[in-house]
């Protein structure tokens, strides 16, 4: 019996738990959700083929540039084999796709064999200004692919694959650097939209799990003890803030998280101050280096897109900020970001049912409000108070950098999803996180909560799965 009880213990641990949700999941998911069936799945396929082949900077077409075509996205891409453009479907294909136009695609993409030499111009712009290292685990994915087979489809799933496997080591990794509250990192990674997008070629697989470890690992500065923090053990955080900067910089205001680190961890306030600049330059510096590079090549759609334009509409309209702020803290706004942040999946026309989405929300709470692992009792107000305030900026100056980058000047309609909150959810959730702990304090009831909640991860899952396969069913 005990090496059962032993070994169910070892189950139960919430790294051990993410580790056989998310692998099971993801895999199912992976096989279930068609290509292309995740918002730009091409062009996040179009990127990661271009950095498989060791090329980072994407390339702004010119008329020097042979068989190049304008899109919608501009004219910012790369020369890639010219029939990867296979993976898109005809002109006249139904929109949302059908069962048997994905079949179709399935079929055609079977067949089509990469010729490396004939080349021509792809424009992928709202992708191509990301970093290469957002696509590293798929170009690598496509790379040892290309080794044995030069199919279309094979390559496809080789990089879905990769990114499936390189999210879920970096997300459980941050579940095993977090001193607290594990179960509440393990049912964020596993909320539907979040396990959704690990099996899929898109970037915020990597930039979601990347984030969780860059909170996981100031949370363990924050709340390990009371010795004093040396100068070693900054290098990883500067190193999470350069790798969350370069992934996506949007996210970069997660570095103000610092501030819930108690002064006294450090050697008076003047190394804490210094610390949290050097923090700073870090973020900023690898974000605007890449945004130095990038910059030139990125060519907007229309003039209204052009982000000085905007800036200038901003200087010149004082009330529009304030407009803005308003729009993005409506109730209704409020409500479409927590439905999408839930699980809205395809091309936005299959979302979760209202009762599932306020269920889940529940449950997210609860963990929340419930669960903790100690040391919980040394999470105290300032770290709240920075995790919440974190949340707040971060998601108004990310809106912000929405509208900035692609929404025409003067509009307040935002094209935002609620995916793009994930890395933000473990400062929503902290800022309340363990208020109720009192209510359970018995070690049984502890563990009948947390048996109650692994049942209901498997069924929501389950019924996840089940709303895809509904979707696509012929």
């Amino acid at each position: 019996m005990k090496p059962m009880r032993k070994l169910l213990r070892a189950l139960l641990r919430p790294e051990s738990l993410f580790l056989l949700f998310s692998l099971t999941f993801g895999a199912v998911l992976l096989e279930r959700t068609p290509p292309l069936e995740v918002p730009d799945e091409y062009n996040h396929f179009y990127r990661a083929y271009q950095v498989s082949e060791g090329v980072a900077l994407p390339l702004k077409a010119t008329g020097d540039v042979p068989n190049y075509e304008t899109t919608e996205y501009g004219r910012t891409g790369g020369m890639l084999p010219a029939n990867l453009r296979e993976i898109e479907d005809p002109p006249d294909a139904p929109f949302p796709a059908t069962a048997r136009s994905v079949s179709q695609r399935l079929q055609r993409m079977s067949k089509t064999t990469i010729d490396p030499q004939k080349r021509a111009f792809l424009s992928f712009s709202n992708t191509a200004l990301y970093s290469p290292l957002a696509y590293l685990p798929q170009a690598a994915g496509i790379f040892l692919a290309r080794t044995f087979s030069r199919s279309l489809l094979v390559l496809f799933y080789a990089a879905r694959m990769a990114n499936l496997l390189v999210s879920v080591a970096v997300t459980w990794l941050a579940i095993r650097t977090l001193p607290a509250f594990k179960h509440l990192l393990v049912a964020l990674a596993l909320t539907p939209m979040a396990i959704f997008m690990m099996p899929t070629v898109s970037a915020d697989a990597l930039t979601n799990s990347v984030a969780f470890l860059f909170v996981a690992y100031l949370l363990r500065l924050a709340c390990h003890g009371d010795a004093r923090l040396t100068w070693r053990e900054f290098l990883p955080l500067f190193f999470l803030a350069a790798l969350l900067s370069w992934v996506k910089p949007g996210y970069a205001t997660l570095a103000l998280l610092y501030l819930g680190v108690p002064p006294q961890r450090l050697n008076g306030r003047l190394a804490y101050w210094l610390r949290f600049a050097q923090l700073l330059a870090v973020t900023a510096l690898c974000g605007g280096a890449w945004a130095c590079l990038v910059g030139p090549t990125y060519t907007p759609p229309s003039d209204s897109w052009y982000a000085p334009a905007k800036l200038q509409y901003i200087a010149g309209h004082p009330l529009f900020l304030g407009e803005y702020t308003l729009s993005i803290f409506w109730p209704s706004m409020i409500a479409y970001l927590v439905r999408q942040f839930v699980g809205c999946f395809a091309f936005f026309d299959t979302p979760l049912p209202l009762w599932f989405v306020g269920l889940h929300c529940l449950s997210l709470s609860a963990v929340a409000i419930l669960l903790r692992l100690p040391p919980a009792q040394q999470f105290g107000l300032r770290l709240r108070l920075a995790s919440g305030a974190v949340f707040l900026i971060g998601y108004w100056l990310l809106l912000l950098l929405v509208y900035i980058s692609s929404t025409p000047a003067g509009s307040l309609q935002l094209f935002v999803q609620g995916r793009y909150l994930i890395p933000f959810g473990p400062a929503f959730f902290l800022s309340f996180a363990g208020v109720g702990r009192r209510l359970v304090t018995l070690p049984a009831a502890r563990s009948r909560l947390v048996i109650v909640w692994i049942c209901y991860l498997a069924l929501s899952l389950s019924f996840v799965v089940s709303v895809i396969n509904h979707r696509y069913a012929g």
